[in-house]
């Protein structure tokens, strides 16, 4: 693909529409959107891997979000030049309301099926987290991009460390800290 995070990303100072402004990219015929609302594609010239890329997980953390901006951005100049880059914004609801979730914390749904009490049929985030599985079980390297919500350096958290593609992808970022082991995924 491309070196994806050369730089860091930083808070916005106030809020932000990444919904509505995002679509307004030149070069829109290169990036295709997928099955997935708030989801989109773009092809390399070259065979490679696929990598999907999440932003906005938790409504409230703007790197990810700015992240899948970012990347849009270099998809629609044709910038990907090898595999499948695909993106998407997490929980859009949330995202629209700047806040980490609705009813649920999304990140948390990506297992089994939990139902909450009360629960008449699936919640809003449990629907998107369904939507984004799919998107992620044709995927070779899924990047989940988070915020912080205080100062800290960058890290990534991985279930995968030693694996020969994730050790790529890990070293193509230069992100100085890694976070493994069983503890990082939820027992489902």
């Amino acid at each position: 693909l491309f070196n994806l995070f050369s730089l860091y990303m930083k808070h916005s100072d106030g809020p932000m529409n990444p919904i509505d402004d995002l679509l307004s990219s030149a070069g829109e015929s290169l990036v295709k959107p997928i099955h997935i609302p708030y989801a989109w594609t773009a092809h390399g010239k070259k065979p490679g891997y696929t990598v999907t890329v999440l932003g906005g997980v938790h409504g409230n953390e703007p790197a990810g979000i700015q992240v899948v901006r970012m990347l849009y951005g270099k998809m629609a100049a044709g910038e990907v030049a090898a595999g499948t880059l695909n993106i998407a914004l997490g929980n859009i609801d949330a995202i629209q309301k700047h806040v980490r979730f609705i009813v649920a914390d999304m990140n948390r749904l990506f297992g089994a099926l939990k139902i909450f009490p009360g629960q008449k049929g699936l919640i809003p985030e449990q629907i998107r987290a369904l939507q984004i599985k799919s998107l992620m079980a044709g995927s070779d390297v899924v990047l989940d991009v988070h915020s912080t919500l205080k100062p800290s350096k960058p890290f990534i958290g991985t279930l995968s460390h030693g694996h020969p593609l994730a050790e790529t992808v890990l070293s193509t970022l230069g992100v100085p800290m890694v976070i493994t082991g069983s503890g990082w995924a939820s027992p489902d």
